[in-house]
């Protein structure tokens, strides 16, 4: 090497330079041992030798490979003195990418076999450790994402839904209620926010009255329940008023009307309706009705067949069909001025008068307030027909005229002046279940929307979930006679006031 290192030697130095001679070879020859040595190795020893870098371009010496065997050497050095925990194997992706592209040049002994083993065993690692990391990165995004997006939809339904409750129809609004409550279950301020909802409606109440259609019967239960509970502060502010104490009540009878009356769902209802009567009830305390009180008749639990028979009557009062009712208790008389007096105490008329022109609001808030209600189509008719085998039947059951059971325009026109007007409750004779005046005298409310009939058996039926109109039953003094039957029906809009609708209770049979 000194000999070549001279001025004359430079092209022997450029041959040994050459990369073209990698490996180290040792070989016995004649003239003795004899050296070949890769170009790394060559160069380094020529780098020692040459310390100007002009001389060093000229022998074509790379030097980075150079520094790259030289970092191989410590690296080997320390994975094989201390193992991989010094982190020897661990090296920059460029200085990987290097050693690779010259394995055959720089990697020629076993420590340095072992170190790229562990080197490439780390890559695979580091590899695995980095594609987790960007697909857990990925899957965060992808989370964020979609819970931004899915906050913005939830956002934009939850505004639809409250848009819905203001704006929609009655049913569309119940729906739109039932998907809220839902969403924003139950708290201090869910509840203000529902309610505040339902006060921006034109009229709130039609939720209760029009818009129990809108859910299942299960659903139906509790919703109602929840959002009688939340109107109970409308209530505290207008205890008499007619319209929202009957709205509230008819819900909540009637979303449990399927129900077995000792079901917990009928028990709350219970619960609920008492605390929507409890300040009307505070202000106008009504009488409380003793067992066996002679005003009330028990009815059975019967069947029969409601409606009038093809032919027969008028034909929005059929189709005939079977209908199973259970047992309750109903007022032997309808309600006189007297009694009315008890809760509107300004109302003026003769004591035995029925009481006469009241809206279906008024009629069923005071059959509440008492501790009833009004009696659905199929009790009213059950009740009239009292296992009568006549079209009309006395207290025997013996036939009996029209005229004999009931006031109608027949036998009210007073001779002298042409005027008609009621008679006084029980002047007429009573059916064989001593119920008076269920013919003529007064139309009565019941608790049933106007709908068609339909032909299949039915058990203690009550009618749709909404209408326009009310049913009434039994004829009226100022009435055709042909009106005063078990199966006519009439209807009126229930906000509508005319002379001579009346009111007859029912109440659960004793015991229930």
């Amino acid at each position: 090497l000194a000999r070549a290192i001279g001025p004359d030697g430079i092209s022997i130095l450029e041959q040994l330079a050459t990369p073209l001679t990698r490996l180290i070879v040792l070989r016995d020859t004649p003239a003795g041992p004899h050296y070949m040595l890769s170009h790394d190795r060559m160069a380094e020893l020529i780098v020692r030798r040459v310390e100007d870098e002009r001389r060093r371009d000229e022998l074509s010496i790379d030097v980075e490979l150079l520094a790259l065997r030289r970092f191989i050497a410590i690296q080997t050095t320390l994975h094989g003195s201390r193992g991989t925990a010094t982190g020897a194997s661990q090296i920059p992706r460029r200085h990987y990418r290097l050693i690779a592209a010259h394995a055959e040049a720089l990697l020629w002994d076993r420590p340095r076999l072992d170190w790229w083993a562990a080197c490439r065993h780390q890559r695979r690692v580091d590899l695995v450790r980095s594609a987790l990391r960007v697909a857990t990165a990925l899957a965060v995004l992808a989370l964020l994402g979609w819970g931004t997006w899915s906050w913005i939809d939830r956002f934009r339904q939850h505004r639809a839904l409250r848009e819905q409750v203001v704006q929609g129809g009655p049913e569309e609004a119940f729906r739109a209620l039932s998907r809220l409550v839902e969403g924003v279950g139950a708290g201090t301020s869910a509840d203000a926010e529902l309610l505040a909802l339902l006060r921006q409606r034109p009229q709130p109440t039609d939720v209760f009255e029009q818009g129990l259609g809108g859910v299942g019967a299960a659903e139906r239960t509790n919703l109602v329940a929840r959002l009688v509970e939340l109107a109970l502060s409308w209530v505290g502010e207008s205890p008499d008023d007619p319209m929202l104490v009957a709205s509230l009540v008819w819900a909540l009878d009637f979303s449990v009307s399927g129900e077995d009356p000792e079901s917990s769902a009928a028990a709350t209802a219970r619960a609920l309706r008492d605390r929507v009567l409890e300040p009307l009830r505070r202000l106008r305390p009504p009488l409380a009705i003793r067992a066996g009180d002679p005003d009330w008749v028990a009815i059975p639990a019967g069947a029969f067949l409601m409606g009038s028979a093809e032919g027969q009557g008028f034909s929005k009062d059929g189709p005939r069909h079977e209908v199973t009712v259970a047992g309750f208790r109903l007022l032997r008389r309808e309600v006189t001025h007297a009694d009315y007096r008890r809760l509107v105490a300004t109302y003026e008329g003769e004591d035995d008068l029925p009481i006469a022109g009241l809206n279906w609001y008024e009629a069923y808030t005071y059959a509440a307030w008492l501790g009833g209600r009004l009696p659905t189509e199929a009790e009213w008719e059950y009740a009239a027909y009292a296992g009568c085998l006549f079209p009309y039947c006395d207290h025997a059951g013996r036939a009996a005229t029209v005229d004999d059971v009931a006031r109608t325009l027949r036998n009210s026109v007073d001779l002298r002046t042409g005027a008609v007007s009621p008679s006084p409750v029980m002047l007429f004779e009573p059916n064989p279940w001593g119920l008076h005046d269920l013919h003529g005298n007064l139309w009565e409310w019941t608790v049933d929307w106007h709908a068609p009939y339909g032909t299949a058996p039915r058990a203690t039926p009550w009618g749709p979930s909404q209408g326009l109109r009310r049913v009434l039953r039994g004829g009226a003094f100022s009435g055709s006679a042909s009106w005063a039957t078990t199966q006519f029906r009439n209807s009126f809009p229930p906000e509508f006031r005319f002379g001579n609708p009346g009111i007859r209770v029912v109440l659960a049979a004793e015991g229930r």
